[in-house]
């Protein structure tokens, strides 16, 4: 099926499907602060989380996007950092 739309209809429908999608982000990214405040992330969770892998952390540290902690041996993120990062976007 063919289905011819002028330029502002189509317009209206991207827009319309991106801003239903921003929505359901927002709410699936709605974080009590309370819970937020103390808890840390692995490198692992903080990748599924952002959906990224772990060179892109590595870079986003060097940049200073996130800045991550180091107890022993291992890497982790603040989740209120992380999270204040993802609302900024």
């Amino acid at each position: 099926m063919i289905v011819q739309l002028t330029v502002a209809q189509l317009q209206q429908l991207i827009g319309a499907a991106v801003a239903s999608e921003f929505q359901k982000h927002n709410s699936i990214m709605k974080i009590d602060a309370k819970t937020e405040s103390n808890e840390l992330l692995t490198r692992a969770e903080v990748s599924n989380l952002l959906k990224v892998s772990f060179p892109t952390l590595w870079s986003w540290n060097k940049s200073g996007i996130l800045t991550s902690k180091k107890i022993g041996n291992k890497v982790f993120y603040e989740k209120a950092d992380v999270m204040a990062q993802l609302r900024k976007k």
